[in-house]
């Protein structure tokens, strides 16, 4: 299981084009060494993850763990 927490209970540490910059080549890198050597991937991280949830997909891992939807603040 990857652990790094991406996001708060209101969106993501980085912006989504920040995110795709910084993590998630290295993150799609990682799978799939992982893959390579046999691993199965659960991609863990806490908050609300919906404006990258698709960059996350796109690294295939094989699970994800923790998704939480962010509520409206009143």
């Amino acid at each position: 299981m990857t652990s790094s927490d991406y996001c708060l209970n209101n969106g993501p540490f980085l912006s989504p084009p920040q995110f795709s910059e910084f993590v998630t080549a290295y993150l799609k890198t990682l799978i799939k060494c992982y893959r390579q050597m046999g691993f199965y991937t659960i991609k863990h991280t806490d908050g609300n993850i919906m404006t990258i949830i698709d960059q996350i997909a796109e690294c295939k891992p094989d699970a994800l763990h923790s998704l939480e939807i962010g509520r409206a603040h009143v």
